[in-house]
């Protein structure tokens, strides 16, 4: 007997029909996941690093943003641009004059472009993704790669995701402040150092976030400052933005990545929703080989979040 129908065999035949049931559901929200009409202009060269850039809603931040990927981009490095539920022929234009592939989806899901665009790069084994708001710093692919592999060599956890220091994030602006020497000076204004993944004053105040912007100029020397500082890392007890972060594909699901749904989509996910599958290996208490996997924070790469520009870009998304 195969040893899926004797395994079957032993389940009692009532509880057949629940086992039948959860079967279906998760194939129908492995197909969710996996599925949806889309357009792609492809320049892959095969690439064993990908760069996936989530991009559509803030035009006025691309001269910027995206000319520093162009200029610090890996020279290895297969880059897509991704829009969910919006097609933008500047950002067309932008692909085509770098050589980078571009992936719009009919429907505003985050996770269902994200997967899309890592499937149809499938020679790619490490992932960068960043957000359209990113200021990527001197040497900020190089530098999280050779962070993650040698964390991989010394942490006993198998890692989520690596994500650079950040300066305007619930975890790393504490470690930001320090670095630059503002920790006290934040303390005395706002009356805080907490580290959370919501509710903090970074996220709600506008002056709190503009502190840190200010701490953050001239943008390139302040991040060439924290490369010197040389490597070191930590890893994230909580939920943590992954706006900026390295995946690995076979750390992550191995051949199981795409069986097992990827990115999960949600119903109700626009373009900044979606919490996904290595967000919530945080959240459980199941601490089961598959589980034991945390993300890492890489102190020797730098780079900006213009959060207000985020907020702003979500108003719009989710009227």
């Amino acid at each position: 007997m195969p040893a899926k129908l004797n395994l079957l065999a032993k389940i009692p035949l009532q509880q057949w029909p629940a086992r039948i049931a959860l079967k279906l559901a998760k194939e129908a929200t492995i197909y969710r996941n996996m599925h949806g009409r889309f357009e792609m202009r492809k320049r892959s060269r095969g690439s064993s690093h990908l760069l996936v850039i989530v991009a559509g809603y803030l035009p006025n931040l691309w001269e910027f943003t995206l000319e520093r990927v162009a200029r610090l981009q890996m020279a290895d490095m297969d880059v897509c641009i991704v829009s969910p539920g919006v097609r933008v022929a500047k950002l067309g234009a932008i692909c085509e004059k770098n050589g980078w592939s571009y992936l719009s989806t009919t429907a505003n899901q985050l996770a269902l472009a994200q997967n899309l665009a890592i499937r149809e790069h499938k020679a790619a084994e490490w992932i960068f993704k960043i957000d359209e708001d990113i200021f990527v710093g001197e040497g900020y692919f190089e530098d999280l790669l050779g962070g993650f592999i040698r964390a991989e060599k010394e942490v006993l956890y198998r890692i989520g995701f690596a994500a650079p220091l950040l300066n305007v994030n619930g975890n790393t602006y504490v470690d930001f402040l320090n670095v630059t020497g503002n920790a006290h000076d934040y303390l005395l204004k706002f009356g805080e150092l907490t580290r959370s993944a919501i509710e903090i004053k970074a996220h709600k105040d506008g002056s709190a976030a503009q502190f840190l912007w200010d701490a953050s100029l001239p943008f390139d020397q302040v991040a060439a400052k924290v490369r010197s500082l040389g490597f070191s890392y930590k890893t994230i007890p909580h939920r943590f933005s992954i706006g900026a972060i390295l995946l690995k594909r076979s750390l992550l699901a191995g051949d199981e990545w795409f069986s097992t749904g990827a990115f999960r989509r949600r119903a109700w996910s626009g373009r900044r929703a979606p919490l996904q599958r290595v967000r919530e290996s945080l959240q459980s208490d199941d601490l089961s080989a598959e589980r034991l996997r945390r993300p890492l924070r890489v102190r020797s790469t730098a780079r900006g979040h213009d959060r207000n520009a985020s907020r702003d870009r979500r108003q719009r998304s989710h009227p």
